[in-house]
């Protein structure tokens, strides 16, 4: 069962939301200003010019697009950052195991290539509904495993427990910057209060030879619906139209992988498949 606003398909419900309340309001605010308004007044004196209204409009819709390019800089940055540093680590781990013997050796390359594996196939589409892949997990338990029969009196151990920390912290750092910062509750009164002011303002539009002020409030209604789906869309940095891919990872996970071959003799003795899922070997069955 989903939890709440992390259902797979919410965002595009939102944003088909967004989209139907901001033409709402514009179609409600201008159909008011055309039917109703004139009951009211017969004249125009009091409306507002194309500047005056564009002038308030435009320092609000430049705030909300800088709080965009801040909340998506920050987002973006620091997602980016955990997953290669969560590429980086896993590397630092298959690298440091070169010096092991060869039996524990083989286990942790393995485990970091069908690491990286789980990372790449699933953990990635898993974040993109926005949730969390257990696949990854089976390999950090492998390291565990492998680094207990190591045993701290070997001299590598410190650097081989220090990667495998880096790594783990890189990954809660990426599976943290893909929950949304904003609240839902809070987006929904947003899209409120842009609707009431759409309203708003097209009712002061003049009733005749409006075409030039209607023409800019539709762009600016446009824009500022745009804009708050732009946030929406920022907020979730490995899923919808400007997202981080597994880039990193998927060319740590080649490298490791031709490594492995060649050490080892074929990929065929990873105890993973291609997506990282693990695989039973003829020589573990009994």
């Amino acid at each position: 069962m989903c939890r709440p606003y992390r259902c797979p398909g919410r965002a595009r419900r939102m944003l088909i939301a967004t989209i139907v309340v901001a033409v709402c309001a514009l179609v409600v605010g201008i159909g008011l200003n055309q039917f109703l308004r004139g009951r009211l007044t017969s004249e125009d004196e009091a409306t507002v010019s194309v500047k005056d209204l564009v002038s308030p409009l435009q320092t609000l819709t430049v705030l909300v697009l800088a709080f965009s390019l801040v909340t998506a800089a920050n987002s973006q940055n620091k997602a980016d950052e955990a997953a290669r540093s969560e590429a980086d680590a896993i590397d630092h781990l298959f690298e440091a195991a070169d010096y092991t013997s060869k039996e524990h050796r083989q286990h942790l390359q393995g485990a970091a290539v069908c690491y990286a594996r789980a990372v790449r196939h699933q953990d990635w589409p898993a974040m993109a509904r926005q949730e969390v892949s257990d696949a990854p997990a089976v390999w950090s338990t492998s390291f565990r495993e492998e680094l207990r029969e190591i045993g701290p009196g070997d001299a590598l151990f410190a650097t081989l427990l220090s990667a495998d920390d880096d790594r783990s912290k890189a990954r809660e750092r990426r599976l943290a910057e893909a929950e949304q910062a904003i609240p839902s509750p809070v987006y929904w009164f947003v899209l409120v209060l842009l609707a009431l002011m759409v309203i708003a303002v097209a009712f002061t539009l003049p009733r005749r030879k409006n075409g030039a002020e209607i023409t800019t409030f539709v762009v600016i209604t446009v824009l500022m619906a745009s804009t708050l789906i732009l946030i929406r869309d920022l907020e979730h940095p490995f899923d919808g139209m400007v997202k981080i891919g597994p880039t990193a990872m998927a060319e740590v996970e080649k490298q490791m992988t031709h490594e492995y071959e060649e050490d080892f003799g074929s990929a065929d003795e990873l105890p993973c498949d291609t997506h990282g899922d693990r695989v039973r070997r003829h020589d573990e069955e009994h």
